[in-house]
């Protein structure tokens, strides 16, 4: 459950802790390609992610759920980004 769950939500606090930084610690272009950059890890990463379940899907169905929950946690950084912005 850390692993696809846990591990995954750290991208959502790195965007969270990029929109609370100050302006001046890396200026304000800076932290947007951070931003986009989080995002952008996270989006490729659930489209590993999307690919591993649907090949697991036929063997085992309980292991293909947990990766698509991955999938899904990694794609709330850009909506997270999609929001804040």
């Amino acid at each position: 459950m850390v692993t696809h769950l846990g591990l995954p939500s750290l991208l959502s606090i790195a965007i969270i802790a990029l929109y609370f930084t100050p302006k001046a610690s890396f200026g304000c272009a800076n932290r947007g390609y951070l931003a986009v950059g989080v995002a952008v890890l996270g989006m490729l990463g659930a489209c590993v992610t999307m690919g591993i379940a649907v090949r697991m899907k036929n063997t085992d169905r309980g292991r293909a759920t947990w990766w698509l929950a991955t999938a899904l946690v990694l794609l709330l950084p850009a909506m997270l980004l999609l929001r804040l912005a």
